[in-house]
């Protein structure tokens, strides 16, 4: 009986966070597509590319903010499976101090290096355009570590709910920019407030939360917990900091090589196709997602059959997922590029083609990357995310 009221608990939370990130993606996906319709049509595949450009430098910096906010992602659930309130609101505190001050500093790298990146690359508009996006690297440590603290302790209802408001937010903005017939300057600005005012929102949202949650009776104990916290927070998102980089190269390092031997327009093209494809991506990681915070639950009771039932469902329900959004990206790609990107990009059809592979090969070692940081293991997903890796950039080479 007991056993069967833990599973349940176990299916709620994984259904209701299912549910409400599934909103927070279908939501993304839509508006998300009329965003990039009205982009599209409003920079054209020049300027597009350039802020492609610009974006892609911007998010090489904030990696180097590195990850501390993932350990919020694990350790909150076991740390309030323990009935530790007092130690999650210690690892929020921690986690958001080390990001702010590492992207302040990351900031300061992009200013200094914007000259150069702009005569490097043969595009002037950069060093307009990165001293106004820095921001978002400076506040990059608010939003993620805001976010993470609510993903770690299952609040989705917050975390759906405050993504909604500000995907909506960045359709609206681009629709009032083209209409009042603005220029790349005025898109950057836009981005950059929309992002400022994000990474605020879940920052307040997240303290707000843990100032009303009930404090355990041994939060009161004069023990400093912060260095050996420190340590185990270095040794856990170490390993996951290998794998971001890795993704982060997948996504960025390729735009930054084919800038070398395409020009702006064709990065445009290349972009429009990876982009159309990473919002279906990201469609189907909401299933996978909501498992770490439930396997974490079941690591710290050491519950090992329950944990192999639910880590087998969800594989099998995460592979049927990816192979369905393949196949419609793949027999739609004429549609969702004449309808999303307009005319001006049908050169790209030929690329989101090929591109329509990525949702099987990204999101089939999902399900293992939310099981392996549940049991502690980060150094396999780094392992997984430098295979990918790999395959990709041998897919960057196939297409130029």
């Amino acid at each position: 009986m007991n056993g069967g009221m833990k599973r349940g608990e176990i299916a709620r939370n994984v259904t209701r966070g299912a549910f409400f990130l599934a909103v927070e993606k279908v939501a993304a996906l839509i508006s998300g597509m009329v965003y990039f319709a009205l982009m599209l049509r409003w920079l054209g595949p020049t300027n597009y590319g350039i802020l492609t450009l610009a974006t892609s430098v911007t998010g090489f910096a904030a990696m180097l903010t590195l990850n501390f906010e993932v350990f919020l992602e694990r350790y909150a659930a076991e740390y309030e499976s323990r009935g530790r309130l007092d130690l999650v609101t210690r690892a929020l505190g921690l986690s958001m101090a080390l990001k702010v001050g590492l992207g302040l500093v990351a900031s300061a790298v992009v200013l200094g290096l914007a000259p150069h990146l702009a005569t490097q690359f043969n595009v002037p508009q950069l060093t307009q355009l990165l001293p106004v996006m820095v921001a978002m690297v400076a506040c990059d440590g608010l939003y993620t570590t805001g976010r993470s603290l609510l993903f770690g302790i299952q609040r989705f209802e917050w975390v759906g709910g405050l993504s909604l408001i500000f995907h909506i937010a960045k359709t609206v903005m681009v629709g009032l920019l083209w209409w009042s017939q603005q220029g790349l300057m005025a898109m950057a600005v836009g981005l950059t407030v929309i992002t400022v005012a994000q990474a605020l929102l879940f920052a307040g949202a997240a303290w707000f939360i843990m100032s009303r949650a009930p404090r355990s009776p041994r939060a009161a104990e004069k023990v400093d917990e912060d260095l050996p916290m420190l340590r185990q927070m270095i040794g856990y998102c170490l390993p996951l900091l290998g794998a971001r980089a890795a993704f982060i190269s997948g996504q960025n390092l390729g735009k930054l090589v084919l800038a070398k031997f395409i020009d702006a327009t064709q990065l445009g093209y290349f972009t429009f196709a990876f982009q159309t494809i990473e919002r279906f991506v990201e469609l189907v990681y909401a299933l996978p997602s909501v498992l770490l915070p439930s396997l974490t639950h079941l690591v710290a009771r050491e519950e090992r059959e329950r944990l192999a039932w639910v880590f087998e469902e969800a594989f099998r329900l995460v592979q049927v997922a990816a192979c369905a959004v393949a196949w419609g990206v793949f027999t739609f790609s004429p549609e969702l590029t004449r309808y999303i990107g307009s005319p001006l990009f049908m050169p790209s059809l030929g690329m989101l083609q090929v591109l329509a592979l990525v949702p099987i090969a990204r999101t089939a070692q999902q399900p293992l990357t939310m099981l392996f940081q549940a049991m502690r293991r980060p150094g396999y997903v780094f392992g997984l995310a430098l295979a990918k890796l790999l395959t990709e950039v041998a897919g960057y080479f196939l297409l130029l």
